[in-house]
């Protein structure tokens, strides 16, 4: 009991608390042990985490379906070769392993399941279930914490340019007030090399809203305009921190992006500022640039 909550303490201290501008009640309940540890036959679902995610993991708790119980999650690059973060064997980031639709090549694009970099994990407490007892080598019937992989509802239409690259951390809220958290996250983007020379052309960063029919659309290109946006492909910044908040405090949740000095609006502080109803407004509220 000790350890799990002193756990997810560490967890929120580095990825931000769950924030939302409506009456949502969360409630955490470990009372049960880690269940990060508990064994999904035939391995925990720690150990599934680390053969699925190379690197740059990342995840946060939020109660989505509003049960009481906090639900995972989970963003980091799979682990396959030649992704977007990949590296050939210059030590560079080809163009078309980064996703350019002109080079022909998508393969190697975040489009599959097998290639999602977003996982959603619905948290069911007391709940009935066969696991499997390693060191009895036999089938217990044990009541806790229960995890459904829901990544489904995830859904993505943007262009293939705008896939993610340099993923950052993730954050919910309820951006648009319909009682769901929804999801941002970063994109710092990545140097690419052309074969001549090396570029940092910036990407934008990922919003997802809640829907009516339960999913979560990602809407850059229908809900994010403002100061540096280009139409239908969102705001390509060197993104590396970001938080929310009410910062102008009229009700609804914003978002503070910080960026290093390299490309464009870079080496300012961005502020995607609410409408009411999840549409962001990109303004610049400093001059500063920063790391988180």
């Amino acid at each position: 009991m000790k350890k799990i909550l002193i756990l997810l303490l560490f967890f929120f201290s580095t990825q931000g608390f769950t924030a939302s501008n409506t009456k949502v009640k969360v409630a955490i309940k470990p009372d049960n042990g880690d269940w990060l540890k508990d064994s999904i036959y035939p391995i925990t679902l720690k150990e599934k985490m680390r053969m699925r995610y190379k690197g740059s993991v990342k995840f946060i708790m939020g109660d989505f379906d509003n049960d009481g119980v906090d639900d995972l999650f989970v963003l980091g690059t799979p682990n396959i070769k030649d992704l977007i973060t990949g590296e050939t064997a210059n030590g560079k980031i080809t163009i078309n392993v980064a996703c350019d639709v002109s080079s022909g090549s998508t393969s190697n694009c975040y489009s599959s399941k097998k290639r999602r970099i977003l996982n959603i994990y619905s948290m069911k407490d007391n709940a009935t279930y066969e696991k499997w007892n390693r060191n009895k080598q036999k089938w217990d019937t044990v009541t806790g914490f229960q995890a459904t992989d829901v990544s489904d509802l995830v859904v993505n239409n943007n262009p293939i340019e705008m896939s993610a690259q340099g993923i950052q951390h993730i954050l919910t809220a309820d951006f648009n007030g319909d009682g769901v958290l929804d999801i941002f996250f970063g994109d710092s983007g990545v140097d690419l090399w052309d074969g001549k020379k090396t570029k940092m052309p910036g990407q934008n960063d990922h919003y997802y809203l809640s829907q009516a029919d339960g999913t979560w659309l990602e809407s850059t290109t229908t809900h994010v305009s403002g100061k540096g946006v280009k139409k239908g492909r969102g705001l390509k910044n060197f993104s590396h921190g970001f938080t929310t908040g009410d910062i102008d405090n009229d009700g609804d949740i914003d978002i503070v992006v910080t960026s290093l000095e390299w490309f464009g609006n870079n080496g300012q502080l961005l502020c995607y500022v609410n409408k009411g109803d999840g549409h962001m407004k990109v303004r610049r509220c400093g001059g500063e640039f920063g790391w988180a």
